[in-house]
């Protein structure tokens, strides 16, 4: 049972606090290549634990934001479905796509300060991810529509990278509390590691191809990989290597920022064909889903199935029904990992935040 006056908002901002104070800080990379039509999103998922479920959220849920005391929460209606990949239960992903073809990412940035309470909704940062991705086709959109909500974490100090089929990505931060929107022009190379997206491009364009004179790096550090996955996706660019063609490319281009056992998870989206491959440390083979022979109709419903699942090559027909215990059973192995203690209510509370969604007719 729930504790009264213990908001899921509340119990997660909890959680996410305790376990970003308890462990190392993660460090991820994510970036894409693009060659002719072809498009490729790549994200090395890099923590200390690994564990995770991948959802299919259906079109058509009525839905809302986590609640925060008295401050003002957002609802919608989820216009796209989509496949996430989730660490702290449903609603909160780490990852995804649409079936529009955009994807949201999200990397650590120990420089990111969310803003302070001004009115407007407010959304905890990993549900920021899942209001983009039912909400909003295209780049062009998330940026229109970023500063409507307000992001904030107590700890977990993250950056986000969104890209869609057309190829176009911005990069999205909150700097000394204010949003920091990076596209177009102002998105030189579509690459986003654990530095601001400023501080990155000054570091690349000290090196060879982008201005500068030094060789690329092969350190782990933030701005190395940023040069290295940059580095990489440009000769990607200039190179026809055939079927598979760009998807052999990304693979490649994860091996290359690996940070070894901590690179938990690998994944490689095709925003215009709407297909994803990904490989966990636990289980190297890589899986498909393929998004077209997904149903996101509400009536379908959420599905899932565990990323470590013992299967290889497509798994789209492999999702369950939707299974609360086993939603459950992720948030309680996450919160476990802390070294701090968190109460029992704060795990129901999450896990069962997504149980009083109904569906509803689209918004306009």
């Amino acid at each position: 049972m729930v504790k009264p006056g213990l908001r899921p908002g509340v119990a997660l901002l909890m959680a996410l606090a305790s376990l970003a104070t308890a462990r190392s800080l993660p460090a991820c990379t994510t970036a894409l290549l693009a060659h002719g039509e072809d498009v490729v999103l790549v994200k090395s998922y890099d923590y200390y634990m690994g564990q995770g479920l991948v959802m299919v959220n259906p079109r058509g849920l009525r839905k809302s934001s986590m609640a925060f005391g008295s401050e003002p929460v957002a609802s919608w209606v989820a216009r796209y479905g989509s496949v996430t990949f989730n660490q702290y239960g449903r609603e909160l992903p780490a990852s995804g796509m649409n079936e529009a073809g955009l994807v949201v990412e999200v990397m650590w940035l120990d420089e990111t300060r969310y803003p302070s309470p001004d009115g407007r909704p407010v959304l905890p940062d990993l549900q920021w991810i899942q209001y983009q991705l039912d909400r909003w086709a295209t780049v062009a959109e998330v940026v229109a529509h970023a500063d409507e909500v307000r992001v904030t974490s107590r700890t977990a100090r993250i950056h986000f990278l969104a890209c869609d089929r057309t190829a176009a990505c911005a990069a999205v931060e909150y700097v000394e509390g204010k949003l920091v929107v990076h596209s177009g022009a102002e998105l030189p190379v579509r690459t986003l590691t654990n530095d601001t997206y400023e501080a990155s491009c000054a570091f690349l364009h000290r090196h060879e191809g982008f201005g500068g004179s030094l060789p690329v790096p092969s350190s782990n550090e933030s701005l190395d990989r940023f040069v290295r996955a940059s580095h990489l996706a440009a000769r990607a660019a200039d190179e026809d290597r055939g079927a598979p063609g760009l998807v052999d490319d990304a693979f490649a281009l994860l091996d290359s920022v690996s940070m070894g056992p901590y690179s938990v998870w690998n994944l490689v989206y095709e925003p215009r064909t709407g297909r994803i491959h990904y490989r966990t440390a636990a289980h190297p083979r890589v899986k498909r889903i393929d998004l077209a022979r997904i149903d996101f109709s509400c009536r379908a419903g959420a599905r899932l199935v565990d990323m470590d699942a013992e299967r290889w090559g497509d798994v789209t027909t492999s999702m369950h029904p939707w299974d609360p215990e086993a939603n459950l059973r992720l948030v309680r192995q996450s919160f476990a990992r802390s070294r701090v203690p968190i109460p029992p209510a704060a795990e129901s509370a999450v896990a069962s935040f997504p149980d009083r969604f109904r569906c509803a007719e689209p918004s306009p």
